[in-house]
């Protein structure tokens, strides 16, 4: 796994803030974010030295002035080392000494904006993982409370291109509410549910459920037309940010965000392989129900040393609530339920959050085809749950 050393003022808030949301990020794109203050909170120099030439690169956090020189030394070291440097500054920050001149860096506004941090993130992932001209997506909030309403902001970096038409495909988890209006001649979008911010002669948006034999039957279907080049003045950072009114799901558990994307140039599509639902990376939004310590997690595969790599879905379906204290069966109290969408990224690996004391039923399955039952009666209980449960989708 890829390493990314975190340079930052330990005693500074918003540092601290910016730091947790791009840990959060770069596990979702498979990167270790290193912080030397993990280890001891006043490392030892040789200790900060060691820990960051082992790493693969390092991201400067710049929130306050003057710059400490706690992170002009790690740049300095970095820098001897020839290892890769990044910067995310804020705006109203004058930034001197050699970090301008050894790497470009991101500014972010005054406003603690956290989507803007995590589009900065991606980016850098993408550059340290060497994955040039791919989509970028990213979604804030991360997590939200079952049943809540609100808005949900997902960030997309298209591609640049020099004319033409791109076609980004999301597919929304039929648990999220997203209020649209269906017109049988041509789906519209409901006034305030889906705002992107950009005018409509360079950004077209469409919505309407899947359907029929689409293995994303259920989800809501949103496509983003993009016009080029005229729309590339009107993107904020290079990004198209989607507002959507929404009510989560009454469901726990993680909701994967599918995307595709395709390229038309004079009506045609140049790139048949890309309209696929798993071609953009869409981080997970964890919806949590009430507060539980009980997490079930394992690996579904479809044959014996084969993992699933592909869009599914495992559910966890209570049958009987247990008493947290006494053990005892309560029929007086709500029954859970939490699913977990999976991804081709995670290779089968799943991990069910927020569930309560009792017996259940897991069911696994891949988009398209029946659900497996995976385990019957399974009881689960605080401290003692198992630590996996693996499936097999025969």
């Amino acid at each position: 796994m890829s390493k990314l050393f975190l340079s930052f003022k330990f005693d500074d808030e918003l540092s601290q803030r910016i730091v947790d949301t791009a840990r959060s990020e770069l596990r979702n794109h498979g990167i270790e974010a290193v912080v030397a203050g993990d280890l001891n909170r006043t490392p030892p120099p040789e200790i900060v030295r060691s820990t960051l030439l082992a790493c693969d690169a390092l991201l400067v956090i710049i929130t306050s002035s003057p710059v400490t020189e706690w992170i002009n030394n790690e740049i300095g070291i970095a820098y001897a080392a020839d290892m890769p440097i990044y910067g995310l500054v804020k705006e109203s920050i004058s930034v001197g000494g050699i970090l301008p001149g050894i790497t470009s860096y991101f500014r972010f506004r005054r406003t603690f904006w956290e989507s803007e941090i995590r589009e900065r993130i991606a980016v850098v992932a993408s550059e340290m993982l060497g994955l040039s001209g791919i989509v970028l997506a990213v979604v804030e909030p991360a997590e939200v409370l079952t049943s809540s309403t609100g808005r949900l902001v997902l960030g997309i970096r298209p591609r640049n291109l020099p004319s033409g038409e791109e076609v980004l495909t999301i597919h929304i988890p039929p648990g999220f509410r997203i209020p649209i209006n269906e017109n049988p001649v041509a789906t519209r979008l409901t006034g305030p549910a889906i705002i992107s911010g950009l005018p409509e002669n360079v950004c077209r948006l469409a919505a309407r459920i899947g359907e029929g034999t689409d293995p994303l039957a259920g989800f809501l279907k949103i496509e983003v037309t993009l016009v080029y080049p005229d729309v590339t003045s009107h993107l904020h950072s290079g990004w198209v940010e989607l507002s959507l009114r929404y009510t989560a799901p009454e469901v726990a558990g993680k909701y994967r965000f599918y995307g595709g994307d395709r390229v038309v140039i004079g009506g045609r599509n140049s790139q048949q392989s890309q309209q696929d639902a798993s071609a953009i990376d869409i981080p997970p939004v964890i919806v949590k129900g009430e507060v539980a310590p009980i997490t079930l997690s394992g690996i579904i595969f479809v044959s014996d040393d084969n993992p699933l790599r592909g869009p599914g879905l495992v559910r966890a379906d209570m049958t009987m609530r247990v008493d947290p204290y006494t053990g005892d069966f309560r029929s007086d109290l709500p029954r859970v339920r939490a699913v977990c969408y999976l991804s081709a990224k995670d290779e089968g690996k799943y991990r069910i959050f927020g569930l309560a004391p009792g017996i259940y039923n897991i069911y696994a399955s891949v988009f398209g085809s029946n659900e497996v039952l995976i385990a019957s009666g399974l009881r689960l209980e605080t401290g003692r749950q198992p630590s996996s449960l693996d499936g097999h989708l025969r």
